[in-house]
């Protein structure tokens, strides 16, 4: 389970980065024809928003699963490894509630 889980991350953080070149061709081609032609692409701003949403996203769920995320290693280590567990569990739950409350009240938006 943990293999599959690790391989979707991996897909996704290829996907997310491949969004992110993409919007980079993107801008890139909006800069040149707003430039020398005087127009824009509308959707350019919107569609760069969603491709870092998304790859953030993914490089999120990438990070924490081969854990190379930014935390608190030197309090952590420290710790016997049935209370690491324990906290990183508790981090867990709170990053999923905190991921709720987002959706729930963004969802109207």
């Amino acid at each position: 389970m943990f293999k599959l889980i690790r391989n979707l991350a991996e897909f996704g953080t290829w996907v997310g980065g491949t969004l992110l070149v993409g919007v980079a061709f993107l801008v890139t081609s909006e800069v040149v024809l707003r430039r020398f032609f005087g127009i824009g692409l509308a959707a350019a701003a919107e569609l760069s928003s969603y491709a870092l949403a998304i790859a953030a996203a993914w490089g999120f769920s990438y990070a924490v699963i081969h854990r190379s995320h930014v935390r608190v290693d030197a309090a952590v280590r420290l710790l016997p490894h049935g209370i690491a567990a324990w906290l990183a569990l508790l981090a867990m739950a709170m990053l999923t509630c905190y991921a709720y409350l987002l959706v729930a009240h963004g969802w109207e938006v």
